[in-house]
């Protein structure tokens, strides 16, 4: 079992400088997968556009404005 009592200072720094190291692989990581996904995402959004618009002007057209 590992001791309860107070952590040194060198331990705390460690502890501290190995969190701030995930947490900038973390922030990578995540801009690498939204740059990956970004194109398809931004296809995806533009046909969805596409098809509510033609939507929107067949309605408009059928009710004769």
């Amino acid at each position: 079992m590992r001791p309860t009592g107070p952590r040194s200072l060198l331990d705390q720094l460690f502890g501290l400088c190995f969190s701030l190291l995930l947490a900038a692989i973390a922030v990578y990581v995540a801009v690498q997968l939204i740059e990956a996904v970004w194109p398809v995402l931004l296809l995806i959004a533009g046909v969805v556009a596409l098809l509510a618009g033609g939507a929107a002007l067949l309605r408009r057209r059928d009710r004769g404005w």
